[in-house]
């Protein structure tokens, strides 16, 4: 995975070189967001039944700082950032549930938390341009890193689909992490209005696969009352899901991610 993200951003970069004058973008952010999902099945060897909001109760904990940079070209445009979002929950779960093996047993009190990392490099070619508008092709990676904690009673009998409660006294817990790395395949188009004052961006990704698929959309607003320094507006939306059969033969996971935030951007 590090070496397909080093190729892209190599590939990326050496285009630059032959620009003409563009812009580079530096930007710190203020992000909050939503996470539901789940997971059902075999996942590295271990049991899985799992509802990310059903059964764990999620909450954001509120804004997180995430930092981003970019190029913007006449031709082409490099954007990488980072955001992170962490969840916590306290639920009385109706159901035993299953957690990288561990099972924690209907009646019990989970409390948990999650925290998601994603991370995104992606390259645009700008196919059709104008003065004030163009069109372009997204290509790049989106990985979201996932690390999921969990504690509460144990289910009696190991855990299973019927309702069996908990051992009274005794009590679990589990420590996972996992990567979902997505390819970025999609549409981006942007405004550059009033003597790029203000800077509009939307695009949309998605990539359909032996019948799993995912989809991400966003757009991306900035205005500069100065020349260097500006404010920065955004939201997107991602779904992913990897129904049992189709690339994986043992899981059923699903994804949903939404983020909006608020940041300064420096251009120069």
């Amino acid at each position: 995975m590090r070496g397909l993200r080093v190729a892209l951003l190599l590939s990326a970069v050496l285009p630059l070189g032959a620009q003409d004058a563009g812009n580079w973008f530096l930007d710190v952010h203020s992000v909050t967001g939503t996470l539901t999902g789940h997971y059902v099945g075999t996942q590295g060897g271990e049991p899985w039944n799992v509802d990310l909001q059903n059964d764990l109760g999620l909450g954001s904990t509120g804004n997180k700082l995430g930092l981003g940079v970019e190029y913007q070209g006449p031709r082409f445009g490099l954007e990488l950032s980072a955001d992170e979002q962490t969840f916590i929950g306290a639920n009385a779960i109706s159901r035993d549930i299953l957690i990288d093996g561990e099972a924690f047993g209907a009646g019990g009190t989970v409390n948990s938390r999650v925290k998601a990392i994603t991370s995104v490099l992606n390259w645009t070619i700008r196919v059709f341009t104008s003065p004030e508008w163009w069109v372009g092709i997204d290509l790049g990676v989106r990985d979201v890193a996932v690390n999921i904690r969990a504690q509460g009673p144990v289910a009696a009998g190991g855990g299973g689909s019927a309702l069996t409660g908990i051992v009274p006294g005794l009590n679990g817990s589990v420590a996972w992490s996992g990567t979902v790395p997505l390819p970025v395949l999609g549409l981006s188009g942007g405004l550059d209005l009033w003597e790029n004052s203000l800077v509009l961006r939307g695009y949309f990704h998605t990539l359909e696969n032996a019948g799993a698929h995912y989809n991400v959309a966003g757009a991306d607003l900035r205005y500069f009352p100065t020349l260097h320094v500006g404010a920065r507006i955004f939201a997107n939306s991602s779904k992913l899901s990897i129904p049992v059969g189709s690339i994986k033969s043992d899981i059923d996971l699903a994804l949903g991610q939404t983020a909006a935030g608020l940041g300064v951007v420096a251009r120069y």
